[in-house]
């Protein structure tokens, strides 16, 4: 009987071990639980579980649900499976689809200048660190920066905000995504 709880430990061991093959990582296993109860799931959310829904979570769904929408509108002939799994792809493992090559280009044909966001915060001491100084930087040089890309569009649109209810680690493979193809648009001009 001694070995049963041994056998117990070993099997929950081995599933962790096994996890990362699932695509969960050791920095997303604090979001994991295993409920004691079963998992209600609501009707038209492809069975993914929606109890314990966190406000991030709701904000990565809507931008899920935008930027399949914007797959749909580039890609002739895909279906919404193919364009879902695409955008599901891109905002959790920064997978990148030659369709989104010109989402960030249509700028750039416009001549306007790129300009990466870093170091701009509200609050800055020295005046020069702050979104207004920011906002006045991009207009004096005719430019843009990400948010004016359909990547940012996707991000600001209606329930994804921007992604703000989310850590880093939860939003970093999306902005990873979208600053790699504007770079790469960068590139050919």
């Amino acid at each position: 009987m001694a070995k049963a709880p041994k056998m117990v430990i070993v099997a929950l061991a081995l599933s962790l071990l096994a996890l990362p093959a699932f695509g969960v990582h050791p920095a997303g296993l604090e979001r994991i639980s295993f409920p004691s109860r079963l998992m209600e799931v609501e009707a038209g959310t492809g069975q993914r579980e929606i109890e314990n829904e966190d406000e991030c979570d709701k904000e990565l769904r809507s931008l899920e649900k935008n930027f399949t929408e914007t797959c749909e509108r580039h890609v002739h002939g895909a279906t919404q499976r193919e364009c879902r799994a695409n955008a599901n792809n891109t905002i959790e493992r920064s997978a990148k689809y030659p369709w989104q090559d010109h989402l960030a280009s249509k700028v750039l044909d416009d001549g306007r200048t790129p300009v990466f966001w870093a170091g701009f915060w509200p609050g800055g001491e020295e005046s020069i660190d702050t979104r207004e100084a920011l906002a006045d930087f991009i207009s004096s040089v005719n430019g843009f920066q990400l948010a004016d890309t359909e990547w940012g569009q996707a991000a600001e649109s209606e329930g994804a905000n921007n992604l703000e209810a989310c850590t880093w680690d939860r939003k970093k493979n999306w902005w990873n995504a979208a600053s790699i193809s504007m770079a790469k648009a960068m590139a050919f001009i």
